[in-house]
């Protein structure tokens, strides 16, 4: 084996490594009130937070897992599918999605749209 392909293979091995523990040590917060869905991401200090408007956000949603994604919660804004709360399970899921009509019915009200997964 040539030395460039083995230091690939030691570098794509190491990064692979490296993306696990980066994915599996981080936290997740979702805040839901009657104007947005923010979505924060804690990984090791560094926090990522993003906000959405409730009257541009359509079809929450609990999908299955495929071959290209883990189970998930997702929603379309615009163009795009927003995906958070990954390897959620469905009873998680409905647990998640019942809990939000009942403490913000107007906010299903409003956006009758919005939660349409139960």
């Amino acid at each position: 084996m040539s030395r460039l392909l083995r230091d690939g293979f030691v570098f794509a091995m190491a990064s692979s490594v490296l993306g696990l523990i980066f994915q599996f040590s981080g936290s997740e917060a979702i805040e839901i009130d009657t104007g947005k869905i923010t979505l924060c991401k804690d990984i090791h200090g560094w926090e990522r937070k993003r906000e959405y408007a409730i009257g541009e956000c359509r079809e929450l949603e609990w999908r299955e897992s495929t071959e290209k994604a883990p189970q998930r919660l997702q929603f379309e804004i615009r163009f795009r599918t927003i995906t958070f709360a990954k390897d959620l399970t469905e009873n998680q899921a409905i647990r998640f999605l019942t809990t939000l009509q009942q403490t913000l019915p107007n906010v299903a009200q409003q956006r009758r749209t919005l939660i349409n997964a139960l």
